[in-house]
């Protein structure tokens, strides 16, 4: 079989072929151009047509591009505020009011607001006072529990932040019945609760407000525990001489002392069990069930608490004695000590005559 090719009909094929091909490349090319022309492609884009794809960069750079932005912000700003005709953009600027910041100022707490004193132990020598201190709740302190309670002793600086500045917080000295801090630069004193509802005045606050001879008409120690007036007694020498001999003795078995606790919970007090006969309490008509409330403002839970107060304060010529009868408070004041020697009895008469002409 024989295939004969006529190349003239082939090279007519082919370039018939080509303009096929270019006829459709112009058809699809003038259809396009159609399309850009409607869209006004080939315009030439106005100012405000750059000046709309600025703003809408600015607007995404707003919203987080700025972090990923090819220029940085002052060269950004440059570019913006350069317009197409080469012209810069007149910027309208908005006047600011500023105003200064002042720091607020620091305001010092009080003392009693950051710790309270719970317990002074005081000494005459200096190094073995201290005093127990608490920080209250809502402190910068931040332990809590033991680390919270702490014995301080002159010159301890408070802790942290309290011993620093601005507070400058240390303990300035102990008193026997206060503590001294230096706080702000100050000094301030902190007392701990005294008295049996803790808002008793220290001894140094008590004023007298008038001065009375409680030993007028007696003219020397009696023996026996004289009433001078109703609920003003002298304590004879014979019952000073056995309450100082063994107190705690006379306290229990003379004097039918004991300490009991309110059934339905409280403080222990001392109460009298029985009445002796030919005891002081029965010849000053004391009664089974009397309650001994305090001692010159001081409570005495128990015998020895109150035998241990006695022999610490020997010096004391004046107790003041609160008593619970049937559920009524009475007091009772009892003289002594010096009337035990009648030199020293005449010393303090004659001081109480001046004190009452004078």
């Amino acid at each position: 079989m024989q295939f004969r090719l006529n190349i003239r009909k082939v090279k007519g094929l082919v370039w018939l072929a080509c303009v096929g091909v270019l006829a459709l490349d112009g058809l699809s090319f003038w259809d396009v151009y159609k399309k850009k022309k409607i869209d006004n492609a080939y315009d030439i884009p106005s100012s405000a047509h750059y000046e709309a794809l600025l703003r809408q960069r600015i607007e995404e750079d707003r919203e987080g591009a700025r972090d990923t932005a090819i220029y940085d912000e002052e060269r950004r700003e440059s570019m913006w505020n350069s317009l197409v005709d080469g012209s810069i953009r007149e910027i309208e600027t908005e006047r600011i009011d500023t105003v200064a910041e002042v720091a607020p100022q620091f305001t010092l707490p009080d003392l009693d607001q950051i710790l309270k004193v719970t317990l002074i132990v005081y000494s005459p020598d200096m190094l073995s006072r201290f005093a127990a201190i608490e920080y209250l709740p809502g402190s910068a302190v931040e332990p809590a529990g033991k680390e919270r309670r702490l014995h301080l002793t002159e010159g301890t600086l408070l802790s942290a932040p309290y011993g620093e500045e601005p507070y400058g917080g240390a303990v300035e000295s102990i008193g026997l019945q206060e503590v001294v801090f230096m706080w702000g630069g100050e000094e301030v004193s902190v007392a701990p609760g005294l008295g049996s509802d803790g808002n008793a005045p220290q001894l140094k606050d008590f004023k007298v407000l008038s001065i009375e001879n409680p030993l007028a008409g007696v003219d020397e120690p009696p023996e026996e525990t004289l009433e001078l007036s109703p609920g003003q007694f002298v304590l004879g020498t014979r019952h000073l001489t056995e309450l100082r001999t063994n107190p705690q003795r006379h306290l229990i078995d003379e004097l039918g002392v004991r300490p009991i606790t309110p059934s339905g919970g409280g403080r222990t007090v001392l109460e009298l069990a029985f009445i002796p006969e030919g005891s002081i309490l029965d010849e000053l008509g004391a009664e089974e069930g009397d309650r001994l409330i305090s001692v010159n403002g001081i409570p005495m839970p128990s015998v020895a608490a109150a035998v241990n107060w006695a022999t610490q304060n020997p010096g004391v010529t004046t107790y003041v004695i609160e008593f619970e009868r049937a559920g009524k408070i009475q007091t009772m004041t009892f003289h002594i000590s010096e009337l035990a020697d009648p030199d020293k009895f005449k010393e303090l008469q004659e001081l109480a005559e001046d004190l009452e002409d004078g």
